[in-house]
């Protein structure tokens, strides 16, 4: 998690994927990193992208049975969804009005 850090300062994307669109969140949900994956998931990464055939970050956290990555990205999900929808007018009121 150190090096990914330094990595990310850097400068290097932490959204680039590999030769087949697997990105470092992918990797990191694949074996189970939650460390490294609370890193990329604060840099704003792209979660839900599909990697190939594979699926998303998400969806091979779910696979492998990395039941604390698939949380952690379902929480980070829902939190940018909730700010995408705060950039809105329409979208704003919406969630004033359920709470």
């Amino acid at each position: 998690a150190g090096c990914l850090s330094i990595l990310i300062k850097a400068g290097v994307d932490p959204d680039k994927g590999d030769g087949y669109n697997r990105t470092p969140a992918f990797w990191a949900a694949r074996y189970g990193h939650k460390e490294c994956l609370r890193i990329l998931l604060d840099c704003k990464v792209d979660a839900q992208c599909p990697c190939g055939h594979w699926g998303s970050p998400l969806r091979v956290a779910e696979r492998k049975g990395h039941k604390e990555c698939v949380e952690m990205i379902r929480a980070c999900v829902i939190d940018c969804e909730a700010a995408e929808l705060l950039d809105k007018p329409a979208g704003a009121e919406v969630l004033r009005q359920s709470f």
